[in-house]
C-alpha cells in the first residue's frame, strides 16, 4: 500500500512525497494496535469455536470500540506529524467519505 500510495503521490505535485508513507503507516499501525489486543483476548472466545455465528457474534459487537478508536488513533497521529512539521492535514468531510452520499 505505501508503495501504491507512493506512485500516486508522485504523481500528484501538490502531495509531499512523505505524506502517503505517513497515511499508510498510520493506519497500519493502529490496526496491528487493535490486532495485537485481538490475539491476546483470543482465548476469551474459543469456547465458542464449535459455533461460528456465536462466535462471530462476540467479536461483531467490538466494531462498537475498534471502529471509532482506530479512526481516532489514525487522524490524532496524522494531525500530528502535519502539526509537528507546520501543515494543516485536511481530508474530506466526513458526509462526502459516506458511501450513502455518493
Amino acid at each position: 500500500m505505501i508503495t501504491t500510495s507512493l506512485q500516486d503521490a508522485l504523481r500528484n505535485p501538490g502531495i509531499s512525497w512523505w505524506a502517503p508513507i505517513l497515511w499508510e503507516k498510520s493506519s497500519a499501525l493502529a490496526a496491528s494496535g487493535w490486532l495485537f489486543l485481538g490475539t491476546w483476548a483470543r482465548e476469551r472466545y474459543v469456547q465458542y469455536l464449535d459455533r461460528p455465528l456465536v462466535w462471530f457474534g462476540h467479536h461483531l459487537r467490538w466494531l462498537l470500540l475498534i471502529s471509532p478508536s482506530f479512526i481516532a488513533a489514525v487522524y490524532a497521529a496524522r494531525d500530528g506529524v502535519y502539526e509537528v512539521v507546520g501543515r494543516v492535514y485536511q481530508h474530506p468531510p466526513w458526509l462526502s467519505v459516506s458511501p450513502q452520499t455518493r
